[in-house]
């Protein structure tokens, strides 16, 4: 899960946080990288971290 780790901003905790709460929601990746892009500016996550930290939330590693 390194890859997950590579390049944040200073919203890192943020968006790990917003990745948690849309999981819970049953939210899907695509649509939650549109929302963190949106929100925080264009290029913050890729779909690819997106489904990288949902994967390591299911596997019960929360660890922020």
């Amino acid at each position: 899960m390194a890859d997950c780790e590579r390049k944040w901003t200073i919203y890192q905790h943020q968006i790990q946080v917003v990745f948690d709460y849309e999981l819970k929601l049953g939210r899907n990746a695509t649509n939650v990288t549109r929302h963190i892009n949106a929100a925080f500016r264009e290029g913050t996550v890729s779909e690819q971290i997106t489904r990288c930290w949902f994967a390591k939330f299911r596997l019960g590693d929360t660890n922020l």
